[in-house]
């Protein structure tokens, strides 16, 4: 069966490797909106500049060039409202023999920002690292090989047919 990321009324394919990862628990580890990894943005985004550029459908694309604060918080606020197809990459190391990442988000910052803004419990990952570790933290929720439905703020599995 495929699996699909089910957004209000959008639904987008998924890679056959997902692992579902908690926001809450990967925003204690990382947060591109209040410490931004990109170059040229030195201060934090707040959720409420996100949502007023939605509102001014000031949106950028992934093929736009990133150059400014600004040109950040228009990129995320189009992930916002279309949503994405790609894996947030994570890489969380392996603490248990003595090795962290610095910044466990590999690829997937705008896409991880919009889903804190957004409201979603969980976000689909490719996970690199100790899985025990995720475990033992709450990060890493499960393997699921079924369709999510995932609404801001809520997830479930959908009901069997």
């Amino acid at each position: 069966m495929k699996r699909h990321l089910s957004i209000g009324m959008r639904h987008w394919p998924l890679p056959e490797d997902v692992d579902w990862c908690s926001v809450d628990v990967l925003l204690r580890l990382v947060n591109p909106l209040a410490v931004p990894p990109w170059e040229g943005v030195e201060c934090v985004i707040e959720p409420a500049e996100v949502l007023q550029a939605v509102r001014m459908d000031c949106l950028r694309p992934w093929d736009a060039e990133l150059l400014t604060r600004e040109h950040h918080i228009e990129r995320i606020a189009w992930f916002v409202v279309n949503g994405w197809t790609d894996t947030i990459e994570l890489d969380i190391g392996a603490p248990d023999l003595g090795w962290t990442a610095g910044w466990p988000i590999q690829d997937g910052n705008h896409r991880f920002a919009a889903a804190i803004v957004r409201g979603d419990s969980l976000v689909a990952t490719g996970f690199s690292g100790s899985l025990d570790y995720g475990e033992e933290i709450g990060l890493l929720v499960s393997s699921k090989t079924n369709v999510l439905h995932i609404t801001p703020g809520e997830w479930r599995e959908p009901h069997a047919a």
